[in-house]
């Protein structure tokens, strides 16, 4: 089983984004480092940094961890993301 399921799939869909990872880790609010921790495997991020790389990059969650390719759907095409709320 490979070890970087997750880092690969972010790369690919943060460099289809044309997206450095400075960019990116401004977005979703975590440093550099992290970005890259998470693109090489050293550590995997949190459900809410992933739903903020998947809003930065304009792909599905599914997308952003490599269920399905960042090339399955047009990126023209965005779907705001819900909004969740504590009850």
């Amino acid at each position: 089983m490979e070890i970087n399921v997750i880092g690969k799939p972010i790369k690919e869909c943060r460099l289809l984004a044309k997206l450095t990872q400075k960019e990116l880790a401004a977005k979703v609010g975590v440093s550099h480092a992290a970005i890259s921790f998470w693109e090489n495997g050293v550590n995997i991020p949190n459900v809410e940094d992933c739903w903020k790389m998947a809003d930065a990059l304009h792909v599905s969650i599914d997308e952003l961890i490599g269920r399905t390719s960042c090339l399955s759907f047009p990126h023209s095409v965005f779907v705001a993301p819900c909004t969740l709320k504590a009850i």
